[in-house]
């Protein structure tokens, strides 16, 4: 043991705990973190469903991107049932019709949408339909220029498409926020009308014990005309009787008198 008394050992097995330890940190960072102003990305959900959704024929993404990616779809199907499939190629003459074809391959959904990367013409092409595409309509149009432009250009396709992604997620969890809004909403509203309901379908029971109490005592066989008029819960009674007009100061002049000859 007089071997880890030594002071440079020490200090070489304290230099390899820290170093194994920040590995060890690193190897267990999540795959996604939750981006500013979104919902809290749900590391739990399973992706095994959506990693056929992402295609690196270009080989440009890193396996951490593409688990994101598919960490991503996952949230977004649950939250909305839309998913953003994301295709890489070495080259695309035409990317937008290449787009529509993988689109029609991978068989998406009409609610769904696909980023198309060509490697060669540096270029992409995010094509979206259904409720992605009405999400889409309602930002400005350099939306994916700003999240993709500049790292495409710089070969950096990784921190492209997680930067896309991140920008997706916010405006989803946006949409999703005020979808859950306007659900608590109409909730709310048909809470108050079954109260009314429940509240009326109560007196209406209520009053009908006081009724068959009321004929009870009053009106059966033999008891000739009930003595009590029964009024029903909140109307039926006659209204006050107002106050009477104020009477005339005084007798009333004589009128007419013997008609002249």
């Amino acid at each position: 043991m007089k071997f880890f008394q030594k002071r440079g050992v020490a200090i070489v097995v304290l230099i390899l705990a820290i170093v194994a330890s920040s590995a060890w940190g690193l190897h267990k960072a999540p795959v996604v973190s939750t981006p500013e102003g979104g919902e809290k990305v749900d590391t739990s959900l399973s992706t095994a469903a959506f990693e056929q959704y992402v295609r690196d024929e270009a080989n440009v993404l890193s396996d951490k991107t593409e688990k994101a990616v598919s960490l991503y779809n996952a949230n977004w199907d649950k939250m909305f049932g839309s998913i953003m499939a994301v295709v890489t190629t070495e080259s695309a003459n035409d990317i937008e019709n290449a787009a529509y074809d993988y689109a029609i391959e991978m068989q998406l959904a009409e609610n769904d949408a696909i980023l198309v990367i060509a490697k060669q013409q540096q270029d992409y092409y995010l094509l979206a339909s259904g409720d992605f595409y009405d999400l889409l309509s309602g930002l400005s149009q350099s939306f994916v220029a700003s999240c993709m432009a500049d790292n495409v250009q710089k070969g950096d396709y990784d921190a492209a498409v997680c930067s896309l992604c991140a920008a997706l997620h916010v405006e989803l969890s946006q949409q999703y926020q005020q979808s859950e809004a306007a659900l608590d909403e109409a909730a709310n509203g048909v809470m108050f009308i079954m109260i009314l309901i429940i509240f009326f379908v109560l007196w209406i029971m209520l009053d009908g014990m006081r009724y068959r109490r009321y004929r009870r005592r009053y009106m059966m066989p033999g008891m000739g005309v009930p003595t009590v008029m029964y009024h029903p819960i909140f109307w039926g009674r006659r209204p006050p009787r107002g106050p009477r007009p104020p009477r005339s100061g005084g007798p009333r002049p004589p009128q007419g008198g013997p008609r002249p000859p």
